[in-house]
């Protein structure tokens, strides 16, 4: 019934609800805008969005819970989802870009943009509501995987935007979705990904045992101790809003694996202090047995420097 009445008549200017402040003018600590109300639901047009923004306020795509302050569990409703441009992607090539043209209700610079260097925002809206925090994940990173240049550090379902005071669209299209199969795809670029991933887990394994059995063989003692703590310094330390979560539990659970959860959250607590929401031995106590061993490790610990190899080229 909702895609529906969204799409039955092509001259009436879509609505949606997302969530606004309007105290808030320019930049502020983002703990500032975390408290229970400090987004309020606004159903609007993307012309109504952009004029938000240009006011210099904040707004998010999702919805939080009644009552719940602002973090990824809290965030389980959005008819939007929003990219994140700083670099790597101009506004020219954004403005023909044949999916932007044709699903991208909205195009504004964020307010750090220069001429020399475009930074802005992408809003794009859904044919039907995405409901849960776990599948606006989803489906907000496939968006991402198709652009590339999106800041991964805005890949979270409570993630907020700042204003842009004074700013206007360079696209606005108010009638614009995303593609009706969008979230089918999306699930099944999700299914492809953890397959992958389990596969690099499976051989990073077998690898792991196959050393430790050389060893054994060879008489040469086991350096798994020396490798964890050089994988271990190739890993982003956890910081607040720079989007390392999942790659610090992961972590901490891998350590867990082979460790126990008692050293492993000693070990996280060096590599990365607790602070704000971040403990380490919290993360520790949710380890399951089985659902990921030590090999997670070593594999994002090569991701990590295949990047950096990437970039210095």
């Amino acid at each position: 019934m909702y895609e529906d009445s969204k799409l039955m008549d092509s001259q009436a200017i879509a609505t949606f609800q997302y969530g606004v402040n309007f105290k808030v003018i320019g930049k502020c600590d983002p703990q500032n805008l975390s408290y229970v109300g400090a987004f309020t639901t606004q159903q609007g047009t993307f012309a109504d969005l952009a004029s938000h923004i240009s006011k210099g306020h904040p707004w998010m795509p999702a919805l939080l819970d009644e009552g719940a302050t602002r973090c990824n569990s809290s965030a389980n409703y959005t008819e939007l989802l929003a990219l994140d441009i700083d670099s790597g992607y101009s506004m020219d090539t954004a403005s023909v870009d044949p999916f932007i043209l044709k699903h991208c209700g909205l195009a504004i610079e964020s307010n750090s943009s220069t001429p020399e260097n475009h930074k802005f925002r992408l809003g794009f809206q859904l044919t039907t509501p995405l409901i849960g925090s776990e599948k606006i994940k989803i489906v907000l990173r496939y968006l991402m995987d198709l652009y590339p240049q999106a800041d991964k550090a805005c890949k979270d379902p409570c993630r907020f935007f700042f204003g842009a005071k004074d700013r206007q669209p360079f696209i606005l299209n108010e009638n614009a979705f995303l593609p009706a199969s969008f979230v089918e795809q999306a699930g099944a670029w999700w299914a492809k990904q953890e397959r992958q991933k389990a596969k690099q887990l499976e051989l990073s394994e077998i690898a792991l045992q196959k050393r430790r059995e050389n060893y054994e063989r060879e008489g040469i003692a086991d350096d798994t101790d020396q490798c964890v703590e050089m994988a271990l310094s190739y890993i982003l330390q956890r910081v607040e809003g720079n989007g390392t979560y999942e790659v610090a539990r992961d972590v901490t659970w891998a350590l867990c694996s082979h460790y126990g959860t008692e050293r492993a959250a000693q070990m996280m607590e060096a590599h990365s202090p607790s602070h704000g929401n971040w403990n380490p031995a919290k993360v520790a106590s949710q380890f399951k047995e089985g659902q990921i061993k030590l090999g997670t490790l070593f594999y994002l610990a090569k991701l990590k420097v295949v990047l950096k190899r990437k970039i210095s080229r």
